[in-house]
């Protein structure tokens, strides 16, 4: 019918595991109206409820949530409780014993005209009984309120409408346990910071506040509240009485709690790992070498002229294993810049096929020699990806010096490039299904070579800056060159967990088991960071599979920034960015989605098709 019918089903699809129209704004009234939230029971705020009706057992009232009063709204996220809350030290709710049971949205609900008051046809609408969390999305497009169901086109109203109360927002049960004390208890909305549920024992709590957003608002919208009052005493069976008590709370000010407090707003979510393929690489530029160079064709034969001593790097970087390590450089939008490429722990090489991959984006401009080898090579620098081959001419092996530079890649960066743009450049591990990336030694026998990736990353002139602020990783044993740019003293590297990655004082990151890190690079006082995000792509929830609920994790993180607000770690929502956009949108979870999705008929879907993301494990 329309793209919301869509995600609708996706958000149906999420809550089994636990149109876009655009309508006029018209006012119902001229009043300022302040979005208002009326608790009610058998259409009242007040209740007094027998405490003997509480010796033989718990007492169940089924209790309506009322928005009497709406200046227009798009996204609404609150959590409920009893008193006080009664948190625990651990950030958990007690609520005084009392629980909601089967939460849902209203059925008509007070909003969408369009869909007979439908919140299914919501961009999400999800109502977490079991923590009294209460979250409602209208709509993708932020500058669109919610009408009326009472009164097509209508996005704001007040009390005095003769429909303010006939369609509830919401419902539920609250259940009342057997020999609660005689007292007063008050049902309302929670204005402090709260911990979610999710995350209560973890280092690092996850905080969510009650949030409401209308159209284009560039801050939380004000609310106010009438709570329902539940009275136990020792007079008579359950009687009602009228009492409206009124609150307010702005939900762009809401009291931060230092300590816990418990909870999942339907919007939240909680651990992660992201993944994908590449590793990158290390350092500055090789001395000066020379070539004379004849074109043949559709190639090109480069020989060798040495012009000075081979050049060493000031570190070495790899203790032991062949390498081929691509350099990380870095310049300005439209600048020519080389990127080489270095070898290290050759035990004896006699022929190369060789083929490297670079970003579409990048301009090829040549493939000169290093003085790794020295012997001519054919190139074919206008290829994608290009292809260099040679061999010794008696079977004879040669021997590269650690650090040596085996070729310098010539590229230029797009006249349109962003600063923090990064352009991958590295092995392509075959050019057609016959013909592979093969290096061999003089029996012909195919050496065990690594390859370390490299990358040209768009600065400011003379601006210090990191190769990398996020990198994904498949799996542990994997390697990240991170250079620091125009730098002009020493440089301190450290991680945050050495659990998940080491990181050696030239900057090479070694990944060491699944999870989330920080390395961090300290220059003249300033801390430069990049977040290492290791394990299975999708993977949001980090429990080896990727299946509905990472979906639904990725769907309530965009859920909550609607809100001003995030519920995943920035290293969680780094993995939750499946598209590899830098944002936590629809998109995400619907990719997870569908990957899911396919899993469940035996296909495996490409995340690179599903995403675009150049660093999903399967991008070319």
């Amino acid at each position: 019918m329309r793209i919301q019918k869509l995600i609708s089903a996706f958000t149906a699809l999420c809550l089994a595991s636990g149109a876009l129209i655009s309508m006029p704004a018209t006012q119902a009234s001229a009043a300022d109206e302040t979005l208002t939230f009326d608790i009610q029971c058998a259409q009242d705020n007040r209740i007094s409820i027998d405490s003997a009706a509480l010796t033989e057992g718990d007492v169940e009232i089924t209790i309506s949530i009322f928005i009497p009063e709406n200046p227009g709204v798009n996204a609404i996220s609150l959590k409920l409780q009893v008193n006080d809350g009664e948190v625990a030290e651990d950030g958990s709710f007690g609520n005084y014993g009392f629980q909601l049971k089967g939460g849902k949205f209203a059925a008509p609900y007070c909003f969408d005209h369009a869909n007979e008051g439908d919140s299914m046809m919501a961009l999400s609408s999800i109502f977490t009984s079991e923590n009294m969390n209460l979250s409602w999305i209208y709509n993708t497009d932020t500058t669109i309120n919610a009408d009326a169901y009472a009164e097509s086109g209508t996005t704001s109203w007040n009390k005095d409408v003769s429909w303010a109360y006939d369609y509830a927002f919401a419902t539920a049960n609250l259940v009342i346990p057997q020999n609660t004390k005689p007292g007063q208890y008050v049902l309302d909305v929670r204005r402090e910071k709260y911990v979610n549920s999710l995350s209560i024992g973890s280092s690092t709590p996850i905080y969510s506040r009650s949030l409401c957003k209308g159209a284009d608002s560039a801050e939380a919208l004000d609310f106010d509240t009438v709570p329902l009052v539940i009275q136990i005493e020792d007079t008579g069976s359950i009687t009602t009485t009228s009492t409206t008590e009124t609150t307010s709370t702005t939900s762009t000010t809401s009291t931060t709690s230092t300590t816990s407090t418990t909870s999942t707003t339907s919007i939240i979510s909680t651990t992660s790992t992201t993944s994908t393929t590449s590793t990158t690489s290390t350092t500055t530029l090789p001395n000066t070498t020379s070539q004379v160079e004849t074109t043949t064709d559709s190639t090109t034969t480069t020989s060798y002229i040495e012009t000075g001593e081979p050049w060493e790097d000031s570190y070495q970087l790899f203790d032991e294993g062949h390498y081929y390590v691509f350099g990380n450089v870095c310049g300005a939008p439209g600048e020519t810049v080389t990127v080489p490429i270095y070898i290290y722990g050759d035990t004896g090489t006699a022929g190369s096929m060789f083929y490297i991959n670079y970003d579409p984006a990048l301009k090829p401009v040549a493939i000169k020699n290093g003085l790794a080898y020295r012997l001519s090579m054919t190139t074919n620098p206008e290829g994608n990806p290009m292809a260099v081959t040679w061999a010794t001419s008696n079977g004879t092996e040669l021997v590269a010096a650690d650090g040596a530079c085996y070729l310098n890649l010539e590229f230029t960066i797009p006249e349109d490039a962003k600063v923090g743009a990064n352009y991958a450049v590295g092995v392509c591990e075959y050019y057609d299904q016959d013909t592979f990336t093969e290096i061999i030694n003089r029996d012909g026998i195919t050496l065990d070579v690594r390859f370390v990736d490299g990358s040209i990353t768009v600065v400011e002139d003379d601006a210090v800056a990191l190769n990398y602020t996020k990198y994904n990783f498949t799996g542990i044993n994997e390697i990240l060159n991170l250079t620091l740019f125009h730098t002009t003293g020493s440089v301190v590297w450290s991680s945050s967990d050495e659990t998940v990655a080491t990181v050696d004082q030239n900057g090479l990151v070694t990944t060491v088991g699944n999870g989330n890190c920080t390395i961090t690079a300290t220059h003249g006082g300033k801390e430069y960071s990049c977040t290492i995000m290791i394990g299975l792509f999708g993977d949001v929830n980090r429990n080896g599979k990727v299946n509905v609920e990472d979906a639904m994790l990725a769907l309530r993180e965009y859920a909550a920034q609607l809100l001003f607000t995030n519920l995943l770690p920035e290293d969680q929502r780094l993995i939750a960015d499946v598209t590899g956009d830098g944002k936590n949108t629809v998109n995400d979870a619907m990719a997870i989605l569908r990957y899911y999705a396919a899993s469940l008929t035996g296909r495996t879907e490409s995340w690179y098709e599903l995403t675009g993301n150049p660093l999903a494990p399967d991008a070319p």
